[in-house]
């Protein structure tokens, strides 16, 4: 009986060894996708870039990228990642998209083929964006508006999320600076819960944003609240 569960043991233990092994191997050496950012669970619209990130260092801009949602890809300066800008117009909120990494490389000749990536998007505020989307958002922003506008608030604005939108309104004649209105939008849920904390982590939300605008200072700016009531039917 000993003899068995000695014998059950080191069968056990080879084992364990062998799936020790293979995974530091996989690891190390077999060329792989190792991450993505953001996670592909939760794609933001509003920061419309996926960044695949890989084990080993990539073969310079030797990479070939299909899909109906994607816009462009490059190869980051560390070399081991590939960053896929997607085409914003195209997502809906809470979708689910895919595309198709055809071709990529490594330095050491390793090759991945026909990889399929899928995602799923969601609106997340400006706020609990990462540091990196946070500039895509702007980036996004600015180069989507025309240089023609009297103020340059307007390459930022108008600009949404779930809980609220920012818009702003040439001045007028007796009214000689630009108007901003935040409009929070509330649900019957935060009603019921805090309607008064919510209201105002909304506008606390939109006005970081704002004041994350480079070259547009708050005080030039006449910012007005409104808000959104739920229906009651």
């Amino acid at each position: 009986m000993l003899h068995k569960y000695r014998k059950f043991i080191i069968i056990a233990a080879v084992l364990i060894f062998i799936s020790i092994a293979w995974g530091i191997y996989y690891s190390v050496f077999v060329f792989h996708i190792s991450s993505t950012t953001p996670n592909t669970s939760s794609v933001s619209r509003y920061a419309p870039v996926i960044r695949i990130h890989f084990n080993k260092e990539l073969a310079g801009q030797k990479v070939e990228v299909t899909g109906d949602v994607v816009k462009s890809s490059e190869v980051q300066s560390e070399n081991k990642t590939l960053v896929v800008y997607l085409n914003e117009l195209d997502l809906e909120k809470n979708a689910d998209y895919d595309f198709t990494i055809t071709s990529i490389s490594s330095k050491s000749g390793d090759v991945i083929k026909n990889e399929t990536i899928s995602f799923t998007t969601s609106d997340i505020p400006f706020s609990e964006l990462s540091e990196e989307d946070q500039k895509v958002v702007l980036d996004t922003q600015q180069s989507k508006k025309s240089e023609l506008y009297s103020d340059i608030i307007f390459q930022y604005l108008p600009y949404s999320t779930l809980a609220y939108s920012i818009e702003a309104q040439e001045p007028v004649s007796d009214v000689p600076n630009v108007k901003v209105i935040i409009t929070a939008t509330l649900s019957a849920a935060d009603i019921r819960i805090d309607r008064n904390g919510i209201l105002e982590k909304s506008y606390s939300d939109a006005r970081a944003y704002l004041a994350s605008l480079k070259d547009v200072s708050l005080p030039n700016y006449d910012i007005q609240y409104e808000v959104i009531e739920p229906s009651l039917y």
